[in-house]
């Protein structure tokens, strides 16, 4: 088993039991439905079953089962949220991870200076001909070459 980080906890919700949870991946909350996860607690390690996930804002709030009350969660808070990367559809890239990765444009290396989500896509920020740009990382706009580590945009003048 290969667990993945996928979320950070950080703060309760509501008094029910859910947690506001920030994503650390690129990952759709819907596959997490129904799926055992793990919230290392030091020295052990806490599986639970999601009982609920959906978008709150630019995070997630998220349920487990035989969890409904705030206090019983409270433990879980600055904790991580781990899951078995073969359980799921598709393997979480970490947007942190993007860091190491080399921007194309027109055949120059550029620095990419954050990649985030914005709960439809993960964004690509860089300065380019002294603009501030942001690019969805999807197909349509950009080549993702994950074995080189490069991030390949297709027609930059479409962004200028």
């Amino acid at each position: 088993m290969k667990l993945v980080e996928i979320f950070d906890i950080v703060k309760t919700h509501g008094i029910k039991g859910q947690m506001v949870v920030k994503s650390l991946v690129n990952l759709n909350h819907e596959d997490l439905m129904e799926k055992n996860i793990v919230i290392n607690l030091g020295l052990k390690k806490e599986v639970l079953k999601v009982k609920n996930i959906k978008p709150f804002k630019d995070k997630y709030i998220i349920k487990f089962y035989d969890y409904n009350n705030i206090n019983d969660v409270q433990v879980f808070l600055n904790k991580i949220i781990e899951i078995d990367s073969d359980s799921i559809k598709h393997h979480p890239i970490l947007l942190k991870s993007f860091a190491n990765y080399t921007l194309i444009i027109e055949g120059n290396n550029y620095s990419i200076e954050k990649v985030f989500n914005n709960n439809a896509h993960d964004i690509v920020a860089f300065e380019y001909q002294d603009r501030n740009l942001m690019i969805p990382l999807v197909d349509e706009f950009v080549v993702v070459d994950n074995k080189n580590l490069t991030i390949t945009i297709k027609d930059i003048a479409k962004w200028l």
